[in-house]
């Protein structure tokens, strides 16, 4: 067999700050050559070379996964707990532009432009003095599955 070390960055949310970080976490894997030690390293011989490796990854991933994202909240957990708040007052106009006549700023659909940044980082001002969200927060990112398949980025930061 041989030994395979991956290195795979992470991120997460500080609950103290509620500040995103990321953090490389490596991983050292055993990878089966042959069938024989295929079956070593899953104990059943229906499975092939190629599975056995991608179970070995992903099992290693999903551990170094959880070592780094358990100092904080997943963010696909929290942006999950933001997201019904961004069509909600006062979330739902947070950083909007005015016009010079107090209207705001619409796109050619009739659609307020909001900064989502900004609107990110007010609905997260209010979470982060909520001890009871963040607790759920955290709950919920020790729950979560780490497969070691990545994270679905999401287009709200």
């Amino acid at each position: 067999m041989k030994t395979e070390v991956i290195e795979k960055e992470y991120k997460y949310f500080d609950l103290e700050s509620f500040e995103q970080k990321s953090e490389k976490a490596s991983a050292t894997v055993q990878i089966a050559e042959n069938v024989e030690e295929a079956n070593s390293l899953l104990g059943n011989e229906a499975n092939i070379i190629t599975a056995a490796n991608s179970f070995a990854r992903a099992s290693s991933l999903g551990a170094a996964e959880k070592s780094v994202t358990s100092k904080g909240g997943k963010k696909s957990i929290v942006f999950a707990v933001i997201r019904p708040f961004r069509d909600m007052p006062p979330f739902n106009v947070a950083g909007a532009t005015k016009n010079p006549d107090g209207t705001y700023v619409k796109d050619s659909d009739g659609n307020i432009i909001i900064d989502k940044k900004l609107q990110t980082k007010n609905i997260l001002e209010m979470v982060k003095k909520l001890p009871e969200m963040i607790q759920s927060i955290r709950d919920a990112s020790a729950a979560a599955d780490t497969t070691g398949e990545p994270e679905v980025e999401t287009s709200e930061e």
